[in-house]
C-alpha cells in the first residue's frame, strides 16, 4: 500500500512539473508594446480595422484556457451612468470601477482583487472570480490582470475548472510572470 501511495505521489509530481515546465511560445503585440508567453500556439483574431481589438487565445485542454485582449484606442466615458456610479463608488479609480462593472456583467463572485504594477510602473488590477459556466454549468475560476496604458486596454486572463486549481495556479503564475511591457 505504501509503495502504491509513493508511486501515485511521484506520478503527480511528474505530471505537475511537466505541465509547467513545457516550452511556452513568445508573442508580441507592437500596438500595445507588450510581450507575453502562451503554453500552446494561439489563435490570433485581429479586428483592429472594425473593432479596434486583437485577441490571442490559447487552450491547454478543454478545461484550461488563456487569453490576451488588446483594445486599441480605449476610451472610458465618465458621463455614462453605470461607469459614473462605479467611479464614484471607487473614489475615481478607473481600474477598480472596471472591476466592479465586470463583476456585475458576468454575475460572478470576487475571490481576490489586488492593485498591481507592470514592469514599467503602470498601475493595473488583478482579480480572481468564481462563476458557473454557461454551457456546462460547472464551477469555474478566472484570474485576470488588466492595464490601461497609453489609451490601450490590455487584459490577460486564464480560466479553468474550480476542481483543477493547483494546475490553474501553476499556469497562472507562469503566464502572468511572462508579461513584459516595452
Amino acid at each position: 500500500m505504501r509503495n502504491t501511495f509513493k508511486l501515485l505521489f511521484f506520478s503527480f509530481i511528474l505530471s505537475a512539473s511537466s505541465s509547467s515546465a513545457q516550452n511556452w511560445l513568445p508573442y508580441s503585440n507592437p500596438q500595445s508594446q507588450v510581450e507575453f508567453e502562451l503554453p500552446t500556439t494561439a489563435m490570433v483574431v485581429d479586428s483592429l480595422v472594425t473593432l479596434h481589438t486583437i485577441l490571442y487565445s490559447s487552450e491547454v485542454d478543454s478545461i484550461l484556457a488563456l487569453q490576451v485582449h488588446v483594445f486599441d484606442s480605449a476610451y472610458l466615458n465618465a458621463d455614462e451612468e453605470l461607469f459614473a456610479v462605479a467611479l464614484q463608488e471607487n473614489d475615481g479609480n478607473e481600474l477598480r470601477a472596471i472591476a466592479q462593472i465586470f463583476l456585475m456583467a458576468t454575475n460572478s463572485e470576487l475571490i481576490s482583487l489586488q492593485e498591481i504594477t507592470n514592469n514599467l510602473g503602470y498601475p493595473g488590477i488583478e482579480i480572481g472570480i468564481d462563476y458557473q459556466t454557461l454551457e456546462a454549468d460547472y464551477p469555474a475560476v478566472s484570474f485576470i490582470q488588466y492595464f490601461l496604458v497609453n489609451n490601450k486596454f490590455v487584459a490577460f486572463s486564464i480560466s479553468g475548472s474550480e476542481d483543477d486549481m493547483p494546475r490553474l495556479l501553476s499556469y497562472k503564475d507562469q503566464f502572468f510572470t511572462s508579461i513584459n511591457f516595452y
